[in-house]
C-alpha cells in the first residue's frame, strides 16, 4: 500500500529506517512513523498471547488491530490531515475521511548560486510512463552562475524512478570526482534520497549497492546536500526529460544543441523566481 522496500536481511532498526525515510514528507507524527510502531506493538502483544494464553498467532489480527487503532485516533481528532501528507489518498483505506478544504498558496522558489570556489550540481530523474523509459540529467555551475558542464543519460526501461535517481546520483558524483572538483553543493528534488544519503542508511536490497557506490564517491570531496522543489530545478528537470529519450550518455560543457535550456539558465542567472503552485 505504501510501497516501502524493506531490507531482506535487515534488523528492526533497518526496517524502521526504511519506513521513516520512505517519503518526502515524513516527520514526527506522520502515518509512516505511526504504522510500523503499531505493527511492532501488536506483534509483541500477539506473541505474548500465544506464549502465555495458549492462543494461536494470527497475523491478520495484527493488521485489524492496527487499522482499528488508526481509526480510533482519527475519531478522537488526534490524526490530522498533516499526519497523512503525501499519503492522503490512502487515508480512506483506514476509514479516515477528511473534508479537503484546499487553500491556494503560491510560493516563490529560486535557484541560489554556490559560495566562492564552490560548484553547484543540480540533478533530476525522469520516467516516461508511456514508453516506460527512465533517464536523468544534471548541470554543474560555478559561483559565477556559469555552466561548467551538463550531462544526460537514459537507464534501463525496467528501472523504477526512485532507483534511477540513485544511479543518477552515482553518475553525477563520479563526474565531479573525475574532474577533480573538491567542493560541490548537490541539489535535487527527491527529499527521500537526500535523507537516506545524509543518514548513511543501508537501504533496501534495491538500492543498497547504489548507496554504497554513492558513499564511496562522496568520500572523495567536500559536499553539501540540499532539497529544492521541482519548480526551482527546471534546468535539471528538462535535462532529465531529454535523458529519458537519449540513446547514450552525453557530457558537454556548452549549450550548443540545447537552445531550450538558455532561457531557464538565464532565469537562474538573474535570480528570478519560479512559482510553486501548491494547495495546503
Amino acid at each position: 500500500m505504501f510501497s516501502v522496500s524493506l531490507p531482506v536481511d535487515g534488523s528492526i532498526r533497518h526496517w524502521l529506517s526504511a519506513w521513516f525515510l520512505s517519503g518526502d514528507y515524513v516527520s514526527e507524527g506522520h502515518i509512516r512513523i505511526i504504522i510500523p510502531i503499531f505493527v511492532l506493538w501488536f506483534i509483541w502483544l500477539e506473541r505474548n498471547d500465544a506464549k502465555h494464553r495458549n492462543m494461536s498467532f494470527y497475523p491478520d489480527r495484527i493488521r485489524w488491530k492496527c487499522q482499528g487503532k488508526i481509526f480510533q485516533l482519527f475519531q478522537a481528532g488526534l490524526l490530522k490531515r498533516r499526519n497523512w501528507k503525501g499519503d492522503m489518498k490512502l487515508a480512506s483505506s483506514f476509514g479516515c475521511h477528511y473534508v479537503l478544504d484546499q487553500v491556494y498558496f503560491p510560493k516563490m522558489v529560486r535557484w541560489i548560486k554556490p559560495k566562492e570556489h564552490c560548484f553547484k550540481l543540480n540533478v533530476d530523474g525522469s520516467f516516461q510512463g508511456r514508453s516506460a523509459r527512465s533517464g536523468g540529467g544534471g548541470i554543474l555551475r560555478d559561483w559565477h552562475r556559469q555552466c561548467f558542464l551538463l550531462f544526460l543519460s537514459s537507464f534501463k526501461s525496467q528501472i523504477r524512478l526512485t532507483r534511477s535517481k540513485f544511479l543518477l546520483y552515482i553518475m553525477a558524483s563520479r563526474i565531479c570526482k573525475d574532474r577533480g572538483i573538491s567542493k560541490v553543493w548537490i541539489e535535487m528534488d527527491a527529499l527521500s534520497v537526500i535523507n537516506l544519503v545524509q543518514n548513511r542508511c543501508i537501504g533496501s536490497w534495491e538500492v543498497c549497492y547504489s548507496l554504497s557506490g554513492i558513499y564511496d564517491c562522496l568520500n572523495s570531496f567536500q559536499f553539501h546536500l540540499s532539497h529544492i522543489y521541482r519548480e526551482g530545478n527546471q534546468v535539471a528537470d528538462h535535462l532529465a526529460a531529454l535523458g529519458s529519450k537519449a540513446d547514450n550518455l552525453h557530457i558537454g560543457s556548452t549549450l550548443e544543441g540545447f537552445n531550450s535550456l538558455r532561457g531557464m539558465i538565464r532565469t537562474d542567472k538573474l535570480n528570478l523566481p519560479y512559482f510553486r503552485h501548491a494547495f495546503i
